[in-house]
């Protein structure tokens, strides 16, 4: 049996200790020392690893975007060596050729290209050790062009709405997200620490008491209990309170420092009805948009194949002028071929394919924006529960506080003790706390109702700069 057990002193003010060793190098600037929501989104914007990779992805799928390839030609190298065997002296008895191709393919239609090809042969006999070095042998250039024909009009597709800004944006919305939470759950463990420290010193006065009045040996196990069980309760609210606190220094990515949290007002008003908000939550719902994209795909592939009348048909030509010692001119082709898969291998079911896919886009379409509705109404009675919860503690809070101040009164007439009105100004406090804990339920679903609709990046100030 511990009597009393350790002595246990907390300091309640909102300060804590942010200890994440590995990311010391992760900036050169110190955080402030009063850090309030709005600086601690601010700093986790400008500091947060995870965002700062989001933010290099998003620099190079825009340059991707806006780079234009240019037609490079290719370089081809070949060497060959032909050996015949035999006697005879009119019969070349070893040639070699050695070859480098110059080429390049310009696309100048969607289904038409144009190929270059300038190649430079140097041939040689190895019997004679010599080399022809006549340029027009050398040098054969040509060119061919390649047209399909009667090729039908493919449908529109849509453009994609994922986009890198887009994907970005969602990334720093989220990163408010979770700041907003970690930051509200540190100040609630903060107090729920210190409600468990008042907790643990009552208990241990109501134990000191009842050695003092020499109650039943029963009522001081009890009583010991009651101090062993509060002890316990405040190591493991302590303990979660350590966890919260590396929790969020990972978020804002500081290294060691000591901060204290400085409570501020971010509560964001209800602009629009129910209705409002639920039309704006399917707007600009991505899982709708992309839900929608994906069928407008679909639909487009359907459109393709009822359009397309299987044949193929190509137009095909090349030029080449005639080099040589006695060759002078060109030499012309053109040509036209026109085929026909006579038995296409999925065509039996490929407009069942289609068209199930179709379908299949439709149905995923009113699932999202069914889900996306439900996640507006959800956050919108998160909001209302809110509100319920806390004109329903402010009540409470009051009857509490006169409560409290009869209990006073009857101190100071000896006819109630300390340890009884400690017991009330407990209550009151945990009252007080609850009633403090809802507003901030309510911030955060106003917060999330506003992420839902596309309009957290405005109301809180976050942007994309690149």
């Amino acid at each position: 049996m511990r009597k009393g057990g350790p002595h246990l002193v907390i300091a309640m003010s909102v300060i804590f200790v942010i200890t994440s060793s590995w990311l010391v190098s992760a900036s050169t600037q110190s955080i402030p020392e009063q850090l309030g929501l709005t600086a601690a989104i601010r700093w986790a914007l400008q500091h947060n690893r995870d965002l700062a990779i989001a933010y290099n992805e998003t620099e190079i799928a825009l340059a991707k975007t806006a780079y234009t390839a240019v037609t490079c030609p290719t370089i081809n190298f070949s060497a060959t060596i032909l050996d015949f065997a035999g006697d005879i002296d009119d019969i070349k008895l070893r040639d070699s050729t050695i070859q480098v191709q110059l080429q390049t393919r310009v696309d100048i239609t969607e289904n038409g290209r144009i190929d270059l090809t300038v190649p430079l042969t140097l041939r040689g006999d190895l019997k004679t050790a010599s080399i022809n070095t006549d340029i027009r042998n050398m040098l054969k250039p040509s060119i061919s062009f390649t047209q399909k024909m009667l090729t039908p009009v493919k449908a529109e597709r849509p453009a994609s709405p994922s986009t890198p800004v887009s994907s970005l944006i969602a990334a720093q919305q989220k990163l408010v997200l979770d700041v907003a939470h970690a930051y509200y759950t540190l100040v609630k463990l903060l107090d729920h620490v210190e409600l468990k420290s008042r907790e643990y010193e009552i208990a241990r006065e109501k134990l000191e008491m009842v050695k003092e009045l020499e109650k039943p040996e029963v009522e001081i196990v009890r009583a010991d209990t009651q101090v062993d069980t509060a002890y316990q309760s405040l190591l493991e609210a302590q303990e979660t309170l350590r966890r919260a606190q590396l929790d969020f220094a990972d978020l804002l990515a500081v290294p060691d420092a000591v901060i204290s949290l400085e409570i501020e007002d971010n509560a964001l008003t209800v602009e629009h009805e129910r209705s409002d908000w639920t039309q704006l939550g399917v707007v600009e719902s991505t899982a709708v948009q992309d839900a929608i994209y994906r069928l407008a795909l679909a639909q487009a592939n359907l459109a393709d194949f009822l359009r397309d009348h299987k044949w193929d048909m190509t137009l095909a030509s090349s030029y080449q002028p005639r080099t040589g010692a006695n060759a002078i001119g060109y030499e012309f082709r053109a040509s036209i071929s026109v085929k026909r898969s006579l038995f296409p291998e999925d065509e039996p079911y490929r407009l069942a394919e289609l068209e199930l896919a179709v379908e299949k886009g439709e149905l995923n379409v009113e699932r999202a924006i069914l889900r996306a509705e439900r996640d507006v109404d959800t956050a919108y009675r998160k909001i209302e529960t809110a509100k319920n919860r806390i004109r329903n503690l402010e009540e409470r809070l009051v009857d509490a506080s006169d409560g409290l101040e009869r209990e006073k009164r009857r101190f100071q007439a000896g006819l109630s003790t300390a340890l009884s009105t400690k017991e009330l100004a407990l209550m009151v406090r945990s009252i007080e706390v609850d009633l403090q804990h809802a507003e901030y339920d309510h911030v955060l679903a106003m917060w999330e109702l506003y992420a839902l609709t596309g309009m957290l990046s405005t109301k809180v100030g976050i942007g994309v700069g690149l």
